[in-house]
């Protein structure tokens, strides 16, 4: 433009007025250009990257730490903090943000569990049926994990954290209707493993068809989301229909097998005051 149309080449002994005449001659120039009493106070320059804006946050943070290293060499020679040039994208704020996500997710899973643990005791009134909640929900979010980065190829991002966190309490239902079966279960047995046994057939068959009813409903209900043209929206449809399995074959399937192996006993005693009787 400057040669162009104003016969004149770079750099200019009107340079100010020259980019004023410039960010005229087409208005969305304006948006580069910062002037402050006519004079140039600063200017953007715009870089087109060869990196999607979706990038995982560890190729983004490493785009943008390169990124910090060219403008160091940029600036080193520039006294005034005012003249220093400075960088910023979407994706270095999205890539921070994810980075922030990941870092806080063992935390925020950490006390979930925790939450899931508490809430298993004060409704089972033991400890080790507890424990054995807690070790299943561990296993089906290990398993959910597994899924969503190894057979899906997902990255891990907001989706994913919500899944892996928000879904704890889901997950946990499953089992606590199991476990609180098996510890208000009246019977017993002529061994440890005989009122295990016993307890824990209990709650399968007193608990078994309801979760079973409940987790093919909610699969059911969450299957459409899977025919959805939005991407996050097909991702909650699986994360959904994937915990729903999961915590339905971990509670009727897993659980079980703890409770029978140490799952907590009462001692010998009668079944029932009719039985005795009898």
């Amino acid at each position: 433009w400057l040669l162009a149309v104003k016969n004149e080449v770079f750099p200019t002994r009107h340079f100010h007025q020259r980019i004023c005449e410039f960010t005229q001659s087409d208005i969305s120039l304006t948006r580069n250009f910062w002037m402050k009493d006519g004079r140039v106070a600063a200017a953007k320059i715009e870089f087109t990257l060869r990196v999607s804006r979706d990038a995982a946050a560890a190729d983004g943070m490493e785009v943008q730490s390169a990124w910090d290293d060219f403008m160091a060499e940029v600036n080193s020679g520039v006294e005034n903090e005012k003249q220093k040039a400075w960088h910023t994208a979407h994706l270095w704020v999205r890539s921070s943000a994810l980075e922030s996500i990941k870092n806080s997710t063992i935390l925020s899973m950490v006390i979930s569990v925790l939450c899931a643990f508490l809430g298993a005791l004060v409704f089972t009134m033991h400890p080790i049926l507890s424990g054995a909640v807690t070790c299943t929900v561990l296993c089906i979010l290990s398993c959910q994990l597994f899924t969503m980065v190894n057979i899906l190829g997902w990255s891990i991002g907001p989706i994913e954290v919500i899944a892996l966190i928000v879904f704890v309490g889901y997950s946990v239902t499953y089992c606590m209707h199991v476990a609180h079966s098996y510890a208000v279960s009246i019977l017993s047995g002529s061994s440890k493993e005989e009122e295990r046994w016993r307890r824990t057939e209990e709650a399968v068959q007193s608990m078994g068809g309801a979760i079973f009813g409940s987790a093919l409903t909610t699969a059911v209900s969450c299957f459409l989301l899977l025919f959805c043209t939005i991407r996050i929206f097909v991702q909650f449809g699986v994360v959904i229909l994937m915990i729903t399995v999961l915590s339905c074959v971990f509670a009727l399937v897993f659980l079980p097998a703890v409770l029978m192996t140490v799952g907590p006993c009462r001692g010998k005693r009668e079944e029932n005051p009719t039985q005795q009787a009898a």
